[in-house]
């Protein structure tokens, strides 16, 4: 359960984030389940992963002078992790064996409940 506009958003940025960062003609994987823990969201690619970004889990929201020539605000991941917080729901970066980014995003079960109105 949650806004469908916000979750179309936070899957956008994220797959577009994995194709900016992703050699060319490299494949970015997306993958949805569902099970007793709720919905989980995954999405992988083939990029820098966590490399060039600092130690401290806040500053993946810095852009950092590795991502200074790839067009955008640089507020993609900050809005990602905004809307999970309105639907109750954990993002977890880690790199990939292989090399790359995977980004999951696991939304509690349905039982939880709907998000309430949008602050102001």
């Amino acid at each position: 359960m949650g806004e469908r506009a916000l979750i179309e958003r936070l899957t956008a940025n994220l797959v577009d984030n994995a194709l900016k960062y992703s050699p060319p003609g490299s494949a970015v994987r997306l993958r949805v389940r569902a099970d007793a823990d709720g919905a989980l969201l995954e999405i992988s690619d083939k990029g820098q992963g966590l490399a060039n970004f600092p130690e401290t889990p806040g500053m993946l929201l810095a852009r950092g002078q590795a991502t200074q020539e790839v067009a955008g605000t640089g507020l993609g991941l900050a809005l990602v992790l905004r809307i999970a917080e309105r639907h109750d729901a954990q993002v977890h970066f880690a790199d990939r064996e292989g090399g790359g980014l995977m980004v999951a995003v696991r939304f509690a079960p349905e039982s939880a409940g709907v998000p309430g109105p949008p602050a102001t």
